[in-house]
């Protein structure tokens, strides 16, 4: 109910003009794709996967920067009583210590299509010139990625919170011991935290609390890369409990800074202030251009296709796309045998071939099924009550629509079965174009 207007509503929007942020990729996976016993003239180099976010495109050949880059996992001192965040900032020997990478861009690709160039929506892959080694088990996963000089700072092992909420996560019974229990009573100190930034999950321990100002002061394990302000949900043991849930939520507001960034404020800046590298200002007016005329162009098919479902009336779901299917007309054959006069009738409102829909009466079924009447009928064997064997006829072939018939994009029965060349069957809808292995 209303989701069309609410659809119109999304695809009229316009891209705000005031705020323009460089683009960053949030590496989620990083991997070694290099097979064993590859030439090495043919090896490549590590590979980042991840979502951009920010404005602006990211193509071949670019140079880029990743941190927080490799980490050296030595020791820091500890941090003596009655110091700031100012001492913290400036006392570099307190800090992680880490080497962010430049690399170049060797390759782009969305699932199997390879492209030239890349802006923000949807998942992306990037290869680099890393060193394959260091992204092989998600060596990088975390990491930032953008053009040098536009990212974060890197943070660790003091990270400082500040605006910190508690979070109930319990029942309606025990809701007066959750509103009376304070900061300190989740949080102690020495209470192992996880904390995640963006898609970054760094482990740590609680410092100090300070329950008045709502801050917290944790020690990291690793390195995090963010910005000033940045949301951090953070997730603690339960008492005697093994596994983690989410306690509290806060904002960045200081720490060790193991590397200097563009902080939060970067984000404000006027288009003309983001520099790209190698990228004239009339060639950032072009890029904008395109980028413009693509956006109308995907809200005018929107609107579009949004109007022909509208007025074909297209918005069936799964009983809807199978409700033309005949119900089973059964009866017995014999002692142990049951007939169902319209199994040809069945297939061909299914559109499918009668032996594929045996084969999974047979396989996911548990039937004994075999054709009868020149194909317009099949007899099962049938052991149980008469009455019962119509309703898990239809209980099993609901379940085959579900598998091989009905799309789950735009939930029709448009479909065709088809034989890839690898001999793996697919499901082709042919309203909206998706396609699933079935």
């Amino acid at each position: 109910l209303g989701m069309e207007s609410l659809a119109k509503w999304i695809a009229e929007l316009k891209n705000p003009s005031a705020t323009q942020v460089p683009p960053k990729l949030k590496v989620l996976r990083s991997f070694d794709i290099n097979i064993p016993g590859t030439n090495p003239k043919d090896v490549v180099g590590g590979v980042l996967g991840g979502s951009i976010i920010g404005n602006g495109h990211i193509a071949i050949e670019d140079e880029v920067e990743v941190r927080p880059g490799l980490f050296l996992n030595a020791k820091a001192t500890k941090r003596h009583k009655g110091q700031t965040g100012k001492d913290i900032k400036n006392d570099e020997s307190d800090c992680f210590k880490v080497q962010p990478l430049s690399c170049k861009v060797k390759g782009l690709m969305t699932g199997k299509t390879r492209l030239t160039k890349v802006c923000k929506g949807g998942l992306i892959a990037i290869e680099t010139t890393l060193d394959a080694s260091t992204c092989a088990n998600n060596g990088f996963a975390g990491a930032v990625v953008g053009f040098p000089g536009t990212l974060p700072p890197i943070w660790g092992p003091t990270l400082l919170l500040e605006d910190v909420k508690l979070i109930s996560m319990s029942n309606s019974t025990s809701s007066k011991k959750e509103k009376d229990r304070s900061l300190k009573d989740v949080l102690q100190k020495s209470t192992r935290v996880r904390c995640h930034v963006g898609p970054t999950i760094v482990q740590g321990e609680v410092v100090r609390v300070s329950k008045s100002k709502r801050k917290l002061e944790l020690a990291l394990k690793v390195p995090v890369v963010a910005s000033k302000g940045a949301m951090v949900a953070i997730q603690a043991k339960d008492t005697g409990g093994a596994k983690y849930s989410l306690v509290a939520h806060a904002r960045i507001f200081g720490g060790d800074m193991c590397v200097d960034g563009v902080d939060i404020a970067a984000t404000q800046c006027p288009p003309s202030a983001i520099s790209v590298p190698q990228v004239t200002a009339n060639a950032t007016e072009i890029l904008d251009e395109e980028e413009d005329s693509m956006d109308e162009q995907y809200r005018s098919r929107f609107l579009e296709e949004l109007k022909l479902h509208k007025s074909q009336g297209m918005e069936k779901s799964l009983c809807d796309a199978i409700s033309s299917v005949p119900l089973p007309q059964t009866e017995r054959d014999g002692g142990a045998i049951m007939r169902v006069k319209n199994f040809g009738s069945i297939c061909r409102s299914l559109r499918r071939d009668p032996k594929h829909v045996i084969q999974y009466l047979e396989t996911e079924g548990n039937l004994s099924c075999y054709l009868a009447a020149e194909g317009t009928a099949i007899r099962v064997k049938w052991r149980s009550p008469i009455g019962t064997f119509q309703d898990r006829f239809i209980s099993i072939v609901k379940r085959y629509a579900k598998a091989y018939v009905v799309c789950d994009q735009c939930h029709l029965a448009q479909t065709e079965l088809r034989k890839q060349d690898n001999g793996r069957t697919e499901l082709l809808c042919r309203r909206c174009n998706a396609r699933r292995l079935v």
